[in-house]
C-alpha cells in the first residue's frame, strides 16, 4: 500500500508542471520586519512562505496572486511601552502581483494586497492594506531570486492608534514549470 502511495504521489507531482500550464510557484525567504505606533517600537526578523499562481500576460506583463504567511518572529529590537510590545506572533497575507520586465532576466514587480497579523502581548490580531515594491531575477529555468520592500497600514486598535510597519524581504521563488 505505502509504494502505492509513493508511486502516486511522485507521478502526480512530476506531471504537476504540465497540468498547471507553468504558473504554480512556491517561495521561501527571510523577512526584516519594523512595526511602529507612536514611540512603540519592534524589529525582528521572520521566515516566510509564499505560494503563487502567476502568468505572462504577454511579453510584456506579469500577474500573479499569492499568499504568504510567516509563522513566528524572532526579536531584534524590541521597545515596548508601557509593557506592551508591538512583537507579531504571526502574520499572513494574500496579494496581488503585476510585474513588467526590465530585461531577459530581470523583473521589476509591484504588490497591493491584505496582510493579517496577530500581535503577541497585545493579544489581538489587525490587517491592513499592503503595499509593495519588489525586483526579481532569473537564475535558473525554474529559480529566481526576489527581494522587496512592503508597507502595511493596519486598523486602529482602539483609542491607541493605529500601527504601521514596513518589511524588507529576501527569498526564492521555484516554478513548477518554467515561463
Amino acid at each position: 500500500m505505502l509504494k502505492k502511495l509513493l508511486a502516486t504521489t511522485v507521478i502526480f507531482a512530476s506531471s504537476l508542471s504540465t497540468a498547471l500550464a507553468g504558473s504554480l510557484y512556491i517561495g521561501p525567504g527571510l523577512e526584516w520586519q519594523n512595526v511602529s505606533m507612536h514611540s512603540n517600537h519592534y524589529q525582528g526578523l521572520s521566515p516566510k512562505l509564499s505560494l503563487g499562481y502567476g502568468e505572462w500576460v504577454n511579453e510584456s506583463f506579469f500577474m500573479a496572486g499569492e499568499f504568504s504567511g510567516a509563522p513566528w518572529s524572532i526579536d531584534m529590537n524590541n521597545e515596548p511601552k508601557n509593557g506592551k510590545s508591538l512583537k507579531l506572533k504571526y502574520s499572513y497575507a494574500a496579494s496581488v502581483i503585476p510585474g513588467f520586465p526590465l530585461d531577459e532576466m530581470l523583473m521589476i514587480y509591484g504588490r497591493v494586497g491584505y496582510q493579517y497579523s496577530r500581535f503577541q502581548q497585545l493579544d489581538l490580531g489587525k490587517g491592513g492594506v499592503l503595499l509593495g515594491l519588489g525586483l526579481g531575477v532569473n537564475l535558473t529555468p525554474c529559480w529566481d531570486l526576489r527581494a522587496e520592500y512592503n508597507y502595511i497600514k493596519y486598523g486602529s486598535i482602539g483609542n491607541v492608534g493605529k500601527p504601521s510597519a514596513y518589511e524588507i524581504y529576501v527569498g526564492g521563488v521555484y516554478r513548477f514549470y518554467t515561463f
